[in-house]
C-alpha cells in the first residue's frame, strides 16, 4: 500500500492508502503516492525533482496541478493541460513528482 491523496482545488489532502498492484510499480514503492482527481487518478513518484519532458504534478504559486511538460532552450517549459497551454521558466515552478501513469474515468 501507498499513501492516497485527493486533489481539490489545487491541494492535495490526505485520504487514507492505495493498494498498488506491484506488477505497475518500479521496483521500490518509496516515494510513491497515488492521488485521486475528479475524473482521473495519478500514481505519482515524488522523488523525480529534475523536470523533463512527461506529465508533472507541479506547483505554480503553491497550487498543484498536473501538465504535460516539454523543455524548451534557455531553461523554459511549455506546460498543457486540458485548460491551459503557456511556457515559463523553469525557476518559475516546483516539481511535486513525476506521473508514473494515470487513471481516467470513462463512465
Amino acid at each position: 500500500s501507498i499513501p492516497k491523496f485527493r486533489h481539490e482545488s489545487g491541494e492535495l489532502k490526505e485520504a487514507g492508502v492505495w493498494s498498488l498492484d506491484r506488477s505497475l510499480a518500479p521496483s521500490s514503492t518509496d516515494g510513491l503516492n497515488f492521488i485521486e482527481g475528479l475524473n482521473a487518478g495519478w500514481l505519482v513518484d515524488t522523488r523525480a525533482q529534475k523536470i523533463g519532458n512527461g506529465r508533472w504534478f507541479i506547483s505554480i504559486d503553491d497550487t498543484l496541478d498536473v501538465f504535460d511538460v516539454v523543455r524548451l532552450p534557455g531553461g523554459k517549459v511549455r506546460l498543457t493541460n486540458g485548460a491551459v497551454d503557456f511556457e515559463c521558466a523553469v525557476a518559475e515552478i516546483m516539481p511535486y513528482g513525476v506521473v508514473v501513469f494515470t487513471l481516467e474515468k470513462h463512465v
